[in-house]
């Protein structure tokens, strides 16, 4: 029998890595320096198409990431991850919870290259959506 959690709609941010080849860790993005990390749209269009075709709706690009929607099941799937991390999608974000991470691993090595992460992220601390 099914989990009825199977259905449930996760959404997740699917974030590149910049123009240049800055670490994402020790860069400061700002309004200024955001046209040297954009990430050129062939590439971007390469990753969408890759999400697209492995059964996740795509939302818009940004500069360095684009939003995923897709069912647990999909996610589960594709991801390959284990019963903790599907129970954390599954349940709403709470907050004081933090991000949960998907292992890049399981991408096709030419994806893979160009993603830096696949988080569903966690609640803000201030404006919508904050507690």
């Amino acid at each position: 029998m099914p989990d009825p959690d199977d259905d449930t709609l996760v959404s997740l941010e699917v974030v590149l890595h910049p123009a240049g080849g800055a670490d994402l860790t020790e860069v400061v993005i700002t309004a200024e320096r955001i046209a040297d990390l954009t990430v050129a749209t062939e590439t971007l269009d390469r990753v969408r198409a890759w999400f697209a075709g492995n059964g996740f709706d795509v939302g818009p690009a940004g500069p360095i990431s684009f939003s995923v929607t897709a069912p647990l099941s999909t996610i589960v799937t594709t991801f390959r991850v284990g019963s903790r991390t599907r129970r954390r999608l599954a349940a709403p974000p709470q907050p004081g919870a933090g991000a949960v991470t998907l292992p890049c691993d399981v991408l096709s090595a030419d994806v893979r290259a160009l993603v830096a992460a696949v988080v569903r992220p966690a609640v803000p601390a201030f404006g919508p959506g904050a507690p």
